[in-house]
């Protein structure tokens, strides 16, 4: 029973052994002094998919303020880690980290490539208001987008800030905007709060009159209805006393037919007179057929049965009248 607990005490400690040595920190490293009464701040974690340089250096910023070690920056840093990065950090050689410059540049080297590229100027023409979205999201999207630019003109960003702005649901704003000419984001941004101020309180009153006349009582309209009838008829019978007695209605219709001036009838238009020809159509026919001022006639709307067969008009090129007769007849 003795000699059994022995050899389970000492596998323990062997597989003890065994995690301390899996650990990537060295044993310099981990024989620093452990600091007591340490504050950790909390902060995300990174996955390796974001930033690399910007979680590492915020992370930087809370370790001077607290005025972290080595092996605490180092342990603390770990415990950050999640998703891509933690199986990264499991895959790291044992003992091969002696202080936190090693950490830092194997985490560097490893994961900057996931680093963000630094946006221009012309990333902002991307960013456009749509058609259901409020000033309120636009703007929202619009600070992220500026946030993440290397350079920034404040007055090139204001002019297209106010470009990519919806005509229509910002109509007054874009106005506002061209009047005033802000020189500034900021000032651009306080404009916009007060656009939004003033079209919630054009809103919240619209929505009380509706409420108001959701709420009126069905004998109130007809009352105001009432009243609104008596103006009307009281104002047109001032209008008829003040222009004087209006002739009676009897007869008035047939009055006014009578006194219609009936109205000229117009001459027919006589034909005009034609110079006759001196050769005959057909020739005539033949030599203009096939000129660019020639233009061929309408088809003939008679059926082919009702037509003369032995009859040809060139004109036509069909058969029911000759070409002789063609203009003096109504070819239908």
């Amino acid at each position: 029973m003795v000699r059994a607990l022995r050899d389970l005490k000492r596998k323990v400690e062997s597989d003890l052994e065994v995690g301390a040595a899996a650990t990537p920190f060295t044993k310099k490293l981990e024989s620093t002094p452990k600091e007591s009464g340490l504050r950790h701040f909390n902060f995300d974690s990174f996955d390796g998919l974001a930033d690399p340089e910007e979680h590492l250096n915020y992370f930087e910023q809370i370790s001077n303020i607290y005025d972290y070690s080595d092996l605490t920056r180092c342990r603390f840093f770990a415990s950050t880690l999640k998703g891509g990065a933690h199986k990264w950090f499991n895959r790291i050689p044992s003992r091969s980290i002696d202080s936190w410059k090693d950490f830092r540049e194997m985490f560097l080297k490893r994961l900057r490539a996931n680093r963000m590229n630094e946006l221009q100027m012309c990333h902002l023409e991307t960013i456009q208001q749509r058609s259901k979205e409020s000033l309120l999201e636009f703007i929202k999207r619009f600070q992220e987008a500026v946030n993440q630019l290397s350079n920034l003109e404040e007055k090139e960003a204001v002019n297209i800030f106010r470009r990519n702005l919806h005509p229509i649901s910002c109509e007054g704003y874009v106005k506002d905007l061209i009047h005033r000419e802000p020189q500034s984001l900021a000032s651009a941004y306080a404009l916009a709060s007060k656009f939004i101020k003033e079209n919630n309180f054009i809103k919240s009153i619209k929505m009380n009159r509706r409420i108001h006349d959701d709420d009126e009582s069905p004998e109130r309209r007809s009352s105001s209805r009432k009243d609104k009838r008596y103006k009307l008829d009281k104002q047109a019978n001032y209008i008829q006393q003040s222009r004087g007695t209006p002739p009676p209605r009897e007869g008035y219709a047939e009055q006014r037919w009578n006194e219609r001036k009936p109205k000229a009838k117009r001459e027919p238009k006589s034909e005009p007179e034609w110079t006759p020809l001196n050769r005959p159509r057909a020739d005539i026919l033949r030599e203009v057929k096939g000129k660019p001022f020639y233009y061929p006639p309408k088809p003939l709307l008679a059926p082919p049965e009702n037509r003369a067969g032995e009859k040809y008009c060139g004109y036509h090129e069909d058969h029911g009248h000759t070409t002789e007769n063609c203009f003096s007849l109504k070819c239908s």
